[in-house]
């Protein structure tokens, strides 16, 4: 399945880079995110309980983030699983400056399999539009609350 998008955001390109890297943001940011660890090396643990239709769970797993070119772009592979089923794929993140806004867009390449791939590729699809915008939105406030 892939999804790609765009969002634009109040703040410097620098600023939110950042942002996208730091732990402690992040684990704010992500809808349904219990735990996001720094394991060194780019490398993070997390667990993210989330549902979508009636199926539901805690999602454990593993982030590396790759081809990291501050403050332009990066690549995040995400591998999780929980009772429902699992989610492998690789997300790319582009940074451009837009004036005083900073135009992210992303693009990703997601593979679901178990109950949560029945859910549907085109409701899966408009969910993770939705959790995304969501994570935007609460990383622009972040991101303005360490500004301010």
């Amino acid at each position: 399945m892939n999804i790609e998008g765009t969002y634009k955001m109040e703040a410097p390109r620098e600023a939110v880079f950042k942002a996208l890297l730091d732990p402690a943001v992040l684990s704010k940011a992500i809808p349904g995110c219990e735990k996001l660890d720094h394991l060194g090396n780019n490398r993070y643990e997390m667990t993210i309980t989330m549902g979508i239709a009636a199926v539901k769970g805690t999602y454990a797993g593993k982030v590396e983030l790759e081809d990291i070119v501050p403050p332009e772009s990066y690549k995040m592979t995400v591998d999780a699983a929980a009772f429902p089923g699992a989610v492998k794929g690789i997300v790319t993140i582009r940074l451009v400056e837009d004036g005083n806004l900073t135009r992210i867009s992303y693009s990703s390449d997601l593979q679901v399999s178990g109950k949560i791939a029945a859910v549907g590729t085109r409701f899966l699809a408009m969910t993770a539009k939705m959790l995304t915008g969501i994570f935007f939105k609460a990383m622009a406030k972040e991101i303005a609350a360490k500004a301010g």
